[in-house]
């Protein structure tokens, strides 16, 4: 049995770059109704924004599932592996 919520509100995303035009979202978290505990979260974003002077559009969906619990992870995957041609949208 599971619970969900689901939300279309940008400001759930938190703040955002001032560079953003347009952003709409949709949000879904299913959670187990016994242990709280994440069951399956979707996602659809869709974006438009302005780099170097130039409008660009994004989109994205994804789903994640299968979570797991108390697992060790390998700390190299909290390094930093930031591209150089990596541009900040502030």
């Amino acid at each position: 049995m599971c619970e969900g919520i689901e939300t279309t509100d940008p400001a759930s995303m938190g703040p955002l770059p001032e560079q953003l035009h347009l952003l709409e979202v949709q949000l879904r978290l299913w959670v187990d109704a016994k242990t709280e505990y994440p069951v399956l979260f979707e996602s659809k974003k869709k974006m438009s924004a302005e780099l170097d002077g130039k409008p660009i559009m994004m989109q994205s969906e994804g789903v994640m599932d299968q979570f797991q619990w108390d697992v060790e992870l390998d700390a190299s995957l909290f390094e930093p592996n930031i591209p150089p041609d990596y541009k900040e949208m502030k």
